[in-house]
């Protein structure tokens, strides 16, 4: 008894057939000529085997008109009625506008009216004159290489043209290749300079320039800046750590005390002219450093008002006369509220680092020296590394129209730092490590501390484990100790320098290879700042940082700054920082 096939089979059997019948067969060249031969007889034969036609049928129809009895379809009819018209003279003729109704038409009907477009077409064509090409003695020649060199002019790169040739398109290039973004609520910033010679300061400053700063290329922040300090603006200044910030706000304020009247005694009692403020007394001294670089050539003075120093000496010095007064907030209105200082004449001021005036607490002291200047035609150039609400707070009370200049990703390390973070599960491991690095990295290391008493610890550490002798500096020591401190570490006379954050923001410190985070700061913006001390000057450094579980409130913070930086993150950072709030920020 046979057994039917189940549907199952039937549909194997199927799916295998149809599988066989789509896959490729190879054929040979031999084998596909005979096919084609035997494909070709078979048509010749069955068309010589094929009935004759009828041809007298077919003549008979074709002169009286008559259709054949056989043939009844409408095409035979049609064919048949053709003939028969044009053998007998009748005109009938077969429109084939009906096949072709749907197609574009290039020609013209009768009905269109043609004379409009006329009227125009020689319009604008200049009239050939004799000997001459064209109207004017002008040709269409000389338009077209016109046409091509401007095209060719104006395709260069922005550093082929000349500053008149600039367009809109080259300076938004030039303003990406740089990454210098500027914005202001009225009217538009001035175009940065390209070089030192398109920035618009008199020739001399340019001599000292080269000759005794030895700035070769303005950096990003000084070509956006100072045309616009020259341009008599209030300016915002947001630029990442080394990257020139106070030659930016110094070169403006020497151009405004050339077009001041000459200091004088009676001029000195109402006080200087231009006013610097910055958060701490190391960060005054530098500034001080490198102002006197173009002011003492141009017979401008310059003094300190920082604290650890004589009040009484200071207030000498300001009776005595000086154009430029750069001080710390606390010491400069201890000096105005016991009327040992005055403001009068101050017209320019300079906010450095304002961010970190803020976060120090100095913005009682910076309203009150605000307020004994006066406001009106008062310049006032503030620069800050990051844009923080309390920042665009007192940019709002005492600057009018700013244009606000941003260099790079503020709040981002310098390109030139390499990111080491190391992972510990016990103090001891990281001692040992320390001391590792101090022995093998070369020197000067900077090692940073949150505290006071951290220093002291980490400086017994080091001299009881190993052959390094470091140097301390924190706000503990006097103005003196911290003065010779910080200039044997930068002649080389000291090789590790063990600090608070004292030294972390705005100091220039050359030469430094290495620095260390044996404790990791608070937030990331002062971690941001502490490893800006190498790197500086478009020379390499590297940052170390021995992390721990205490730092734990950092890592979310810190893995994303590594993660942009494209420095390796220890896995336990890494894990700590995905599950905290910050985790949407990291990927893997």
């Amino acid at each position: 008894m046979r057994v039917p096939i189940s549907l199952e089979d039937l549909k194997r059997k199927k799916d295998e057939e149809e599988s066989k019948a789509s896959r490729p067969v190879f054929i040979s060249k031999a084998t596909r000529r005979e096919t084609s031969r035997k494909e070709k007889k078979r048509k010749l034969e069955e068309y010589h085997q094929r009935p004759a036609r009828n041809t007298t049928k077919r003549f008979r129809a074709e002169q009286t008109g008559e259709m054949p009895e056989h043939d009844t379809s409408k095409g035979a009819t049609e064919r048949i009625r053709n003939v028969y018209k044009r053998n007998t003279g009748t005109k009938y003729v077969t429109s084939s506008r009906g096949r072709h109704s749907s197609k574009f038409r290039f020609g013209w009907d009768e009905s269109d009216d043609t004379a409009a477009d006329d009227e125009f077409r020689h319009v604008g064509v200049p009239t050939p004159q004799f000997g001459r090409g064209r109207l004017g003695g002008m040709s269409g020649m000389f338009d077209v290489k016109g046409a091509i060199h401007s095209h060719l002019r104006d395709s260069r790169h922005w550093s082929e043209k000349p500053r008149d040739q600039m367009s809109d398109r080259d300076w938004r290039i030039f303003r990406e290749d740089f990454l210098i973004s500027t914005r202001s609520s009225s009217m538009p910033a001035p175009n940065p300079a390209r070089s030192w010679d398109e920035t618009g300061l008199p020739l001399r400053i340019l001599d000292l320039i080269k000759r005794v700063a030895r700035y070769h290329q303005p950096s990003p922040i000084q070509m956006a800046a100072i045309p616009v300090g020259l341009e008599k603006r209030d300016c915002i200044g947001l630029a990442e750590t080394g990257s020139g910030k106070t030659a930016a706000f110094v070169l403006p304020m020497i151009v405004h005390l050339m077009n001041m009247p000459k200091m004088t005694a009676a001029i000195a009692g109402n006080g200087p002219y231009a006013l610097v403020v910055a958060p701490t007394r190391e960060l005054a001294l530098q500034i001080v450093t490198e102002a006197k670089k173009f002011t003492e050539p141009m017979g401008f003075r310059v003094i300190a008002i920082i604290g650890g120093q004589e009040m009484d000496v200071q207030a000498m010095s300001l009776q005595a006369g000086c154009e430029v007064v750069v001080c710390t907030p606390g010491r400069m209105v201890d000096l105005l509220s016991r009327q040992m200082a005055a403001l009068g004449n101050c017209n320019y001021l300079i906010l450095d680092e304002a961010d970190r005036m803020i976060d120090m607490g100095f913005e009682p002291q910076l309203a009150d020296v605000l307020d004994c200047m006066p406001s009106e035609g008062r310049r006032t150039f503030m620069f800050s590394a990051t844009m923080s609400r309390a920042v665009e707070r007192l940019a709002r009370s005492y600057l009018k129209d700013p244009v606000v200049i941003s260099v790079g990703e503020t709040g981002k390390a310098a390109d030139n730092v390499i990111q080491r973070v190391e992972y510990f599960s016990s103090e001891a491991r990281r001692r040992k490590r320390f001391i590792e690095l101090l022995e093998t990295l070369e020197a000067p290391i900077l090692v940073f501390s949150n505290t006071r008493s951290g220093c002291e610890m980490i400086a017994r550490n080091v001299e009881s484990n190993s052959v390094v002798r470091p140097v301390i500096m924190h706000s503990g020591k006097s103005q003196e100790q911290r003065e010779k401190t910080l200039e044997g570490f930068r002649t080389g006379r000291f090789n590790v320098l063990i600090a608070t954050d004292v030294v972390g923001r705005g100091i220039d410190i050359k030469g430094v290879k290495h620095v260390i985070n044996f404790e990791l700061p608070k937030t990331i913006e002062t971690y941001t700042h502490r490893i800006g001390r190498t790197g500086r000057a478009s020379e390499k450094g590297t940052a170390w940082s021995l992390a721990t579980d205490v730092d734990k409130l950092l890592f979310a913070s810190l893995a994303s700054l590594l993660q942009k930086s494209g420095a390796s993150i220890p896995s336990e950072i890494l894990r700590e920082a995905k599950g905290s709030r910050g985790s949407r920020a990291i990927t893997d």
